[in-house]
């Protein structure tokens, strides 16, 4: 029996994962946040050598690139009304600002999965006032406190860059 080559084909790669579509709505809205996010990273932007905490947003209060990319995604995608499209998100920022200021899809994924956990976005009247299938255990609440008060400076920094919305 003779093997004939020609009839094997290697494998061609595909692309993994959602397409790399614009998650911005508008041009606006786009627009804004390639502004704000080039004020941030001017402003805050300050690593140092061997910590991870990479944006100084006031004297003691230093936050990882993971985490704040996460909380921005987050509020675009509550307030702004962005598709859930990570990688598309992650696309306009480097192409804007660089590799350095952001951190590696998966990583960022699984921040935003963990802080979306938390109902991070909704403030603690709205989560009482929700139904009781929703209960938050003791040591998710101790960290949704911690998370959701750095949610809220990191929005204001936000904001702040170029004023308000």
């Amino acid at each position: 029996m003779e093997w004939e080559d020609d009839i094997f084909e290697p494998r061609q790669k595909r692309p993994v994962g959602r397409p790399e579509k614009n998650p911005f709505h508008t041009a606006e809205c786009e627009e804004d946040f390639i502004r704000r996010s080039m004020a941030m990273v001017e402003m805050y932007y300050h690593p140092i050598p061997g910590k991870h905490t990479d944006y100084e947003l006031a004297p003691k209060k230093r936050i990882s690139k993971t985490l704040l990319w996460a909380m921005i995604y987050i509020y675009y995608l509550v307030e702004k009304g962005m598709d859930d499209n990570c990688t598309g998100f992650i696309k306009r920022v480097v192409c804007n600002l660089g590799n350095s200021v952001i951190s590696d899809r998966p990583a960022l994924s699984r921040s935003i999965k963990s802080l979306q956990n938390l109902y991070l976005s909704i403030d603690d009247a709205q989560l009482e006032g929700m139904k009781t299938d929703v209960k938050i255990p003791d040591a998710q609440k101790k960290a949704r406190r911690k998370y959701r008060s750095q949610y809220v400076y990191v929005v204001k920094r936000w904001e702040e860059c170029l004023g308000n919305k």
